[in-house]
């Protein structure tokens, strides 16, 4: 099969705004045995979008669009799809209410530009938005399906991965199966040259890697006329994978290194306890983004200062002055403090030069160290990343992360 992705919005095309969406919709459709034969962008006018549509599905067996469903005069993909197809567009009121609702919560009352959101094309299948105002929908046109998601890439891809997933999957005669394995430690060009010609010459299933700032996801696609067939196919892969990069395999099933670190703590009935210098507290929002965190996270203290650190957690000072605070003995003492202010089973310590000022020759930038407590083992890790400051504060937040995943797994 094959589809066109089609990406609208004036801002996209002046380069204003990077378009990201069609590099996730191609890899995703991939993974579904469809291929994307073109992507198109093209600016908010009426007379551009329409033919563009027409020639993108007359050339296609279906077409993805995204963008152009906001609340402004300029938001047109609705009156696009409406003259392409000759479909009415017809005001859904459940949709009108939702939209006012979610609106006025953040404003006093609800603008009436924003009721266009909840015109859809006349007999289209509507795709609901739980991330954003707008809804997607799916027009039948000619035999061939416009599936048509809203621009803002948070809520394209969870949108894209629940609604249209399935529906792609129903128009294929093939099951497709997926193993999303998490990887930190290496990089994705290094991941790849370690795989080799798992990488290469693989067809069925299929290998394909993702970079996320300091993570890298593989996700094998195997495809087959039935699960079992899929499981078939993918597990001496796997196991493949597992013998070359097994070290670096932090999951197989997708979770997030937070999200583990949240479950061993609560199978070991344990508590955790941070404190943070260079990473100023992203260690800790990190963590208490999760949902249930409150059961296993105790508290988290953002030492940046020297005079914090001997204040808060009972670094002395002459530690400091002689080793840094930036220093493998600095570290220790940290954690060490922060083990005796809470009382958890376990303790995070991060100090570090996160740039892009402050390094020096003997402790240049994005040098860090990383202390470990679980029970009464202590230990300090040194780093050296490299990077922004982003890259270096998030590779420390998931260093931070894995250091405590390793010591919860060896637990007798």
């Amino acid at each position: 099969m094959k589809a066109s992705i089609i990406c609208v919005g004036t801002e996209l095309v002046t380069g204003k705004t990077i378009e990201t969406n069609s590099y996730f919709l191609a890899e995703e459709l991939r993974q579904y045995g469809i291929y994307t034969h073109q992507k198109l962008i093209v600016e908010d006018q009426l007379e551009q979008m329409v033919p563009l549509m027409d020639f993108a599905l007359k050339t296609s067996d279906f077409i993805l669009v995204t963008g152009g469903l906001g609340p402004t005069l300029d938001d047109l993909t609705r009156e696009a799809v409406s003259q392409l197809t000759g479909l009415a567009l017809e005001m859904n009121e459940d949709i009108k209410d939702r939209i006012i609702k979610l609106v006025s919560t953040h404003l006093k009352g609800c603008p009436v530009n924003n009721y266009k959101q909840a015109l859809i094309p006349k007999d289209s299948k509507i795709l609901q938005n739980d991330w954003g105002t707008a809804p997607g929908f799916i027009t039948a046109y000619n035999n061939k399906q416009i599936i048509v998601l809203p621009g803002p890439p948070r809520e394209m891809k969870p949108m894209f991965l629940q609604h249209v997933v399935p529906i792609i999957k129903e128009l294929s005669s093939l099951v497709f199966l997926k193993k999303n394995i998490e990887i930190f430690g290496i990089g994705e060009s290094a991941l790849e040259e370690s795989l080799g010609e798992l990488m290469t010459s693989q067809t069925n299933p299929t290998l394909a890697t993702y970079a996320s700032f300091g993570s890298v996801s593989l996700v094998i696609t195997a495809e087959g006329t039935s699960e079992e067939e899929c499981i078939r196919i993918l597990t001496p892969v796997v196991q493949q994978v597992k013998e070359k990069v097994g070290e670096y395999i932090i999951s197989e099933d997708g979770e997030k290194l937070e999200n583990i670190v949240q479950k061993l703590l609560s199978n070991n009935e344990m508590t955790l306890s941070v404190a943070e210098s260079c990473t100023g507290g992203q260690l800790s929002a990190r963590l208490t983004a999760l949902s249930g965190i409150s059961s296993v996270f105790e508290r988290g203290y953002i030492t940046y200062s020297n005079q914090s650190k001997i204040q808060a957690l009972g670094v002395l000072e002459e530690t400091i002055q002689l080793y840094g605070a930036v220093s493998e003995e600095t570290a220790m003492a940290m954690i060490k403090g922060l083990k005796e202010e809470s009382n958890c089973h376990c303790c995070l310590s991060i100090t570090g030069i996160a740039g892009p000022n402050g390094g020096t020759d003997s402790k240049p930038v994005g040098l860090v160290y990383i202390g470990v407590n679980v029970l009464d083992d202590y230990k300090v890790y040194q780093f050296n990343f490299n990077g922004n400051r982003d890259r270096i504060q998030n590779l420390a937040v998931l260093s931070a992360l894995n250091l405590l995943r390793k010591s919860l797994l060896i637990i007798k």
